[in-house]
C-alpha cells in the first residue's frame, strides 16, 4: 500500500543527476507537485519523511533557491512601484524641471544608487510615471465600463468612472496637462502602449461601443467622432479650468463635491438626451 503510495513520486526520483550536471526541473512539475500533496494528505508523511524522498536528487535544494528566486523578485518588483510611487507625488508637486532623484530616492526609502539602478535616469522615470497615470486614469473606467449590457449604462459607467478618478487626482491630471503643453512625451504613444492588452486604445474601444449600438438601434446614428469629443471634453472641463472656477465662485471642499457631482449627472443627461431615440 505504501509503496503504490509513493510511486508516483519514484517515478520522479528514481533517476539521479549526473553531478557534474545542473539539476532540471521535471518537466511535469505541476503534474508532480500535485502528487506530492496528495500522497502528504493521504499517508499524513512528515515534512522531514518527504524531504528524506526528494532529497536525493536535489529537488528540495532546487525547490528553496525558487522560491528565494520569486521571493527576489517579488521583493524587486516592489522596490520599483515603491520608486514609482515617491516619483508620482515629487513629479505631480514639482514638475519634471524641479524633480530631483534624490528626492525621489529618499521618499521612496532607497539610496540615489539603487534607483539609477532600476531608472538610468530621470527621463526614464518620469515616461514611466507617465504611463502609470495614463494607465490609471483609464484602465479602471475601461475595466469597468466595456462589460456593461446597454450602451446607456456604458455611457453613465464610463462618464461616472472618469469624474471618479479625476477628482481623485487632480493633481496628476494638472501635471499631465503642465507636461504636455511642454511637449515633455508622446500622448499617443503612451496611450497606445498602455492599452496594448485592451487591443485598442480608449477612443477605440468607445468608437466601437458606438457603432455597436447604432446597429442594433440603441441610439440615432451620429457623427461618432463628434460624439468622442463631446464626451471628453464635457468630461474634463470642469477638471481643466478648476483654479478658475473656484477663484470665481469660492467653495469649500464639500461644496466643491457637490458640483463635481451635480456636473457629472449633467454631462450624461447632456450626452444622453442628444442622442437616444426618442
Amino acid at each position: 500500500m505504501v509503496q503504490a503510495s509513493i510511486a508516483p513520486l519514484l517515478f520522479y526520483t528514481q533517476k539521479k543527476p549526473d553531478k557534474n550536471s545542473k539539476l532540471k526541473l521535471p518537466a511535469d512539475y505541476l503534474h508532480f507537485n500535485t502528487l506530492l500533496q496528495i500522497t502528504l494528505h493521504k499517508m499524513k508523511l512528515t515534512q522531514e519523511m518527504i524531504r528524506g524522498i526528494i532529497q536525493p536528487i536535489g529537488l528540495t535544494i532546487w525547490l528553496n533557491n525558487e522560491s528565494d528566486k520569486e521571493c527576489n523578485r517579488m521583493k524587486e518588483k516592489q522596490v520599483e512601484q515603491d520608486i514609482i510611487n515617491a516619483a508620482i507625488k515629487v513629479f505631480v508637486e514639482k514638475g519634471k524641471d524641479g524633480a530631483r532623484m534624490q528626492e525621489i530616492a529618499d521618499h521612496a526609502g532607497v539610496n540615489k544608487m539603487l534607483l539609477h539602478y532600476y531608472f538610468r535616469n530621470k527621463d526614464t522615470l518620469f515616461l514611466e510615471v507617465v504611463k502609470k497615470i495614463v494607465f490609471d486614469l483609464y484602465g479602471s473606467v475601461i475595466e469597468e465600463s466595456m462589460n456593461s449590457p446597454t450602451f446607456k449604462e456604458f455611457l453613465y459607467v464610463f462618464i461616472d468612472r472618469h469624474f471618479k478618478f479625476l477628482n481623485e487626482r487632480k493633481d496628476s491630471f494638472q501635471f499631465l496637462l503642465w507636461e504636455l503643453s511642454r511637449k515633455q512625451f508622446d500622448l499617443k504613444k503612451i496611450v497606445s502602449g498602455s492599452y496594448a492588452q485592451y487591443g485598442k486604445n480608449p477612443f477605440e474601444l468607445i468608437l466601437v461601443k458606438l457603432n455597436e449600438a447604432i446597429a442594433k438601434g440603441e441610439i440615432r446614428t451620429v457623427d461618432t467622432t463628434e460624439f468622442i469629443m463631446n464626451l471628453f471634453s464635457l468630461d474634463l472641463f470642469i477638471f481643466i479650468a478648476l483654479p478658475v472656477i473656484r477663484e470665481i465662485v469660492p467653495m469649500d471642499d464639500t461644496e466643491l463635491a457637490d458640483a463635481i457631482e451635480r456636473r457629472k449627472e449633467e454631462v450624461f443627461r447632456l450626452l444622453w438626451n442628444d442622442i437616444k431615440i426618442s
